[in-house]
């Protein structure tokens, strides 16, 4: 058993959109504009001086400063609705009870508390405004009945029978106000519920494509690792060999100059490939792209990698290998592709063993090996990179991977499901 192993499945996490409402009286209403914030404050203005001026002139009655007083007191106040709104509405019901000129300003203390929608404030707001309402009206009329009217001269009958006209006048406007209040409330929360979804589904999006572009940019450097690392490795070997051998006859040379030229060549068709493909077109240069090498090219890769040098043992025993799916042909060629350059890089001079077996319905089974060597052995420097790339691979498929070091010789096996 490798001591690194690494099951692999074809499942990745998504995010799904979250559906994210607003929780109802819990959303802040955003900060009014300057329009916004005239027209609500001269309505104000306009409502209590109406108010104030209603009363000059009945019956020979004069509104008195204290009324006007009580007005600017809620007209002061109101100010401070959406930061303490059940304490100012509670206020200002109470002075609205003794001032009418404060009756505008508190009935807009009272719309502004409903529009969040909590009952445990409404109920005891609206019990307090009448509670207020008919002490006002009582008090008025035990203390000033004689003066003012319509209190001068009423039964006790008349005088109880108006102060339920003037309760269910409160109960009337108070439920008229607690519906406006809910309705602004609601259509708050909706207009936030709908652009809380809108920035969770923008942030979404957002995350996708930076998802989708960093697995693109993956898959191209992966595509990059695996079209070029094996040739450029050949190509590093040769010219090593080249720079630190002077025992070469000039054919020995040229040879491998030859070989290091066709290295490069093959190297360069295939970034050219790469570029064709990420430009989305279906010819490079004017000629078809160059189909992907699958395990019929395999041959051709062993004799490359013994023309640089490296001792390779193939021990292969897969029928039908050209009836292998395309995708899993393509990515086993990579594989060994990769596994022989981790070789040459990490080990070389040392015999890699190939061993390639399986079949239909039991699945194809790979296993690399090389002698490991020791930290001071020459050779290519590496990314670090491949066997990851390998593991995507198999990844990809539905197969299993697993690496490590296994009696003194570093192994790699894969399965892939057939």
């Amino acid at each position: 058993m490798l001591p690194r192993v690494t099951g692999v499945t074809s499942d990745s996490a998504s995010n799904s959109a979250s559906n994210s409402a607003v929780v109802p009286g819990h959303y802040l209403p955003p900060a009014l504009t300057g329009w916004q914030q005239t027209w609500r404050w001269g309505l104000c203005l306009i409502g209590s001086l109406a108010l104030f001026m209603s009363q000059t002139g009945t019956a020979n009655h004069s509104p008195g400063w204290l009324d006007l007083a009580g007005g600017g007191v809620a007209f002061i106040l109101v100010g401070f609705r959406r930061r303490h709104p059940f304490l100012i509405c509670v206020v200002l019901g109470a002075i609205a009870a003794f001032s009418l000129s404060a009756v505008t300003a508190a009935t807009w203390a009272a719309i502004s508390l409903c529009t969040r929608r909590r009952w445990r404030e409404i109920v005891p707001a609206t019990v307090l405004a009448l509670a207020f309402s008919l002490a006002g009206t009582a008090w008025s009329g035990e203390l000033l009945g004689a003066l003012r009217p319509p209190f001068a001269g009423m039964s006790r009958l008349q005088y109880v029978s108006y102060l339920g006209f003037v309760g269910g006048g409160v109960l009337a406007m108070t439920a008229s106000g607690i519906a406006l209040g809910m309705y602004i409330g609601a259509r708050r929360d909706l207009i936030a519920s709908l652009s809380e979804r809108a920035s969770t589904a923008e942030r979404e999006q957002r995350i996708r494509v930076l998802a989708a572009q960093a697995q693109e940019r993956n898959r191209i450097a992966r595509e990059m690792h695996d079209a070029l690392a094996h040739q450029l490795t050949l190509v590093s070997m040769h010219a090593g060999a080249l720079a630190s051998r002077d025992d070469l006859t000039g054919e020995q040379t040229r040879r491998t100059a030859g070989i290091i030229q066709q290295g490069a060549g093959r190297a360069l068709a295939e970034l050219r490939g790469i570029l064709g493909s990420l430009r989305n077109t279906e010819e490079v240069d004017g000629r078809l792209a160059r189909p992907q090498p699958t395990l019929a090219d395999l041959a051709g890769l062993i004799d490359a990698v013994r023309a640089a040098g490296m001792r390779i043992e193939l021990d292969e025993d897969l029928p039908d290998a050209d009836e292998l799916p395309v995708p899993t042909s393509r990515n086993l060629y990579r594989i060994i592709a990769e596994c022989l350059t981790n070789a040459g890089k990490h080990a070389p001079g040392a015999t890699v063993h190939v061993t390639l077996s399986g079949g239909r319905g039991e699945g194809v089974r790979l296993r690399v090996s090389n002698a490991v060597r020791g930290a001071d052995a020459r050779g290519v420097p590496g990314s670090g990179s491949g066997l990851i790339g390998v593991e995507e691979r198999v990844e990809a498929l539905g197969g299993r991977i697993g690496h490590g070091i296994e009696d003194g010789r570093f192994v790699v096996e894969v399965w892939l499901p057939w």
